[in-house]
């Protein structure tokens, strides 16, 4: 005998319905899965990466033109040596966010072995001034300064000695010229001796002395009197004071063609080129007695006593810098002379002058480096063996490359910044 057991037609029923149920509420749960993923992924994926970033504007800045500080405001920063001069001055990258300090990136960043002085190149919020101009006129007045004021420059004045002020002709020779000249560098460098000259009205703001062989007609074309003034018997004087960014001993480098005079804190420190203005007897000065005396090719007792009442050049011989590339300012003047040597400290206000002359005419040229006394690590030229030296400046800018003649230079160096009287 056997027990047959059958589901009941209302308990199938049943379990059919469930079934449906249960079906429905899985794909339900899917479906609502797919869609919250969804969700997510839009949420993470769309919304958040629409979302702007921070902005960050870059500006280049001429640091020639921001208006001078009212006091010397020397930081700290890290040294990044380029491997040869930046064409252009450096872009500065700013947020709207205020930030104390600015740094300054350079294009290049090797040849470790650029020498920096051990110091650091200051640039602040202060360092901006007043505001920052553009010169319309720029490229045409590099070599001299550019003629919209401001920034931390020395204030360049020029005079024309083969006329008066009022454009009447002087008749001045060359010699006239230099001996006039020498009597203004050696009785104080007050501008009153040249006031029956012709004064251009113009005046060019520069940050540094690196003027490479060129017509001697530039100098009065930066200054815009071209059409005024010829190429001789002018000069040119840049004045201001300077903040020492470090304490030290240095002295200045350079040469001039046919003259370039420096007086650093009231003292005549460097003076050297096709004529030395603070010797001469009215004459060229460069391959003759001076230019022997101070190489130590010549024993003269009258030259010796001559150089040291000028007070720049008191031990002989002078050294002297040559440069690969530099054939003519090497033969001529056996390089670059060095100039007297000056203790600085750091923060403390200077006042400088520095006068850039054209004598006879044709063409011109003025370089003014900087070196300081027991620096290590500087890197030499590898044909003489000079070192390689920064340009004295007194903002970031540095020089167009140079088309002639030219002394290679560091373009990491310290900053002399120009500050207000």
């Amino acid at each position: 005998m056997s027990l047959h057991i059958d589901m009941t037609n209302e308990a199938a029923h049943a379990m059919h319905i469930q079934k449906i149920r249960n079906m429905v509420t899985a794909i339900s749960t899917a479906v609502l899965s797919t869609i919250l993923g969804g969700l997510l992924l839009y949420t993470v994926a769309i919304v958040i990466r629409q979302q702007d970033p921070p902005s960050l504007e870059a500006i280049t800045v001429n640091n020639e033109q921001l208006p001078p500080t009212p006091a010397p405001v020397i930081a700290e920063r890290a040294v990044i040596r380029p491997a040869s001069a930046a064409a252009n001055p450096p872009s500065i990258i700013s947020s709207t966010a205020y930030s104390p300090e600015i740094t300054i990136p350079y294009n290049e960043i090797q040849n470790t072995d650029v020498h920096d002085f051990n110091e650091s190149l200051p640039l602040s919020a202060e360092d901006m001034g007043d505001g920052v101009g553009v010169d319309t006129n720029w490229q045409q007045t590099r070599e001299f300064g550019s003629d919209v004021p401001g920034g931390s420059t020395l204030t360049g004045t020029f005079y024309d000695f083969k006329q008066t002020a009022a454009g009447s002709p002087t008749n001045i020779t060359p010699d006239q010229a230099a001996l006039l000249m020498k009597d203004f560098i050696t009785s104080g460098w007050h501008e009153s001796k040249f006031a029956k000259y012709y004064k251009s009205p113009t005046k060019l703001y520069n940050s540094h002395i690196f003027i490479t062989r060129r017509a001697a007609t530039e100098a009065p074309k930066a200054f815009k009197c071209e059409g005024k003034v010829k190429d001789s018997r002018w000069c040119a004087i840049y004045r201001g004071k300077v903040a020492a960014p470090k304490s030290g001993t240095f002295r200045f480098v350079g040469a001039g063609d046919d003259a370039i005079v420096v007086r650093f804190d009231g003292k005549n420190v460097f003076d050297y080129g096709w004529y030395q203005l603070t010797v001469t007897k009215g004459g060229a000065t460069a391959g003759g007695e001076y230019y022997k005396y101070m190489t130590g090719q010549s024993k003269n007792d009258v030259i010796k006593k001559e150089l040291r009442k000028a007070g720049i050049y008191k031990n002989f011989p002078v050294p002297m810098y040559k440069y690969t590339g530099m054939n003519h300012w090497n033969n001529a003047l056996g390089g670059l002379a060095t100039g007297a040597e000056f203790t600085v400290e750091a923060n403390k206000v200077y006042p400088i002058e520095i006068l850039v002359s054209e004598i006879p005419g044709g063409e011109m040229g003025a370089i003014l480096l900087i070196e300081e006394i027991g620096a290590k690590d500087v890197k030499k030229d590898k044909q003489f063996g000079s070192p390689i030296l920064p340009l004295f400046r007194t903002n970031y800018a540095l020089p167009e490359p140079a088309k002639g003649e030219a002394p290679p230079f560091d373009p990491v160096g310290i900053i002399w910044k120009a500050v207000k009287s």
